[in-house]
């Protein structure tokens, strides 16, 4: 029998602007997301505080006793591609074939320095590379915004018995109702990612608004919802 043993290969290429189409280049296949996780960064930070039950009479059965619960997140944005899915075959040798989004052009810098939804990241910066050639842009080098909310919930506890009490609940999920916003990252047919403009549009300045535009909120965004709700608490039998 003969022996099969599998083989690693490892490639290193340079980045430069006009690859023959169908050479590897893992630099460009790769992007500083992959490297360090789907987020920049994420901060949870949670806190609990009860009010002492110092109190007598009426004020201890409407103030003592308390508790309250609070929790926010607050993260970076998902990571996301640039690709061209609106020229179409008319960026492909192949044209009638086949083909599928191709990568643009990096010409400048993507970053803005007050980016809104109205448009997120420099639509200048990326333009369509010429025919039969790969894009040196790589995959998911930039980030959607910033997704953030702040539960928070306040419950009592209303003896009704020796081993029964009522509890008093209320929770808000986006106590602020702040909204969150998203970016696809998917090879579809959304002008935030893909519509790239050709140098000819740059020069003449007609650029498509819609590319880096968002219009997408994140699938982890519900607006604020408040909910009450009483519950029965039973004790255990005491021990004899």
């Amino acid at each position: 029998m003969q022996d099969a043993r599998r083989h690693r290969v490892r490639g290193r290429g340079r980045r430069t602007t006009g690859s023959p189409l169908g050479k590897v280049r893992p630099d460009v296949f790769h992007g500083f997301a992959e490297r360090h996780g789907h987020y920049r960064g994420t901060n949870t930070a949670s806190n609990r505080q009860q009010r002492p039950g110092s109190s007598t009479g009426t004020k201890k059965l409407g103030l003592a006793g308390w508790q309250g619960n609070g929790i926010l997140v607050w993260n970076s944005g998902t990571p996301f591609s640039i690709t061209d899915n609106f020229t179409g075959f008319g960026n492909s040798l192949f044209n009638g074939i086949g083909g599928g989004p191709t990568r643009p052009n990096q010409i400048a810098n993507a970053g803005l320095p007050n980016p809104s939804n109205a448009e997120f990241f420099n639509n200048n910066a990326f333009e369509v590379a010429l025919l039969g050639t790969i894009g040196d842009s790589g995959r998911i080098t930039l980030y959607g915004p910033h997704f953030r909310y702040f539960t928070f919930s306040i419950f009592k506890d209303f003896p009704v018995t020796e081993r029964i009490n009522l509890q008093f609940r209320t929770e808000i999920s986006n106590l602020t109702n702040t909204p969150g916003y998203f970016i696809p990252n998917n090879q579809n047919d959304h002008g935030t990612t893909n519509q790239v403009p050709t140098a000819d549009q740059i020069a003449a300045g007609a650029v498509s608004p819609a590319f880096g535009q968002v219009v997408v909120t994140s699938p982890n965004y519900t607006p604020r919802e408040i909910q009450f709700a009483l519950k029965l608490l039973f004790q255990g039998t005491p021990p004899c």
